[in-house]
């Protein structure tokens, strides 16, 4: 997820769905668009994955425009 300006403490979480069969992320916070100017808009995301993923060891890095995500399979 890039390029949103003024992203300040969203939600992100990055899970396995109950039937084990895939990964899942959620993303969903408030930034300002560089169309709209100052005002801001909610942005959310919900996103499977083709296999389970190794949710406990999720690396993140933020900055006030950009997250990044590095996300290991489970096997």
């Amino acid at each position: 997820m890039d390029d949103m300006p003024g992203l300040q403490d969203p939600d992100i979480a990055v899970t396995n769905d109950e039937s084990g069969n895939c990964g899942k992320i959620h993303f969903k916070g408030l930034a300002h668009s560089h169309a709209t100017g100052p005002e801001e808009h909610t942005y959310e995301l919900d996103l499977e994955l083709y296999e389970q993923v190794n949710a406990e060891d999720v690396k993140e890095h933020r900055t006030d425009r950009t997250i990044t995500l590095v996300i290991a399979k489970k096997e």
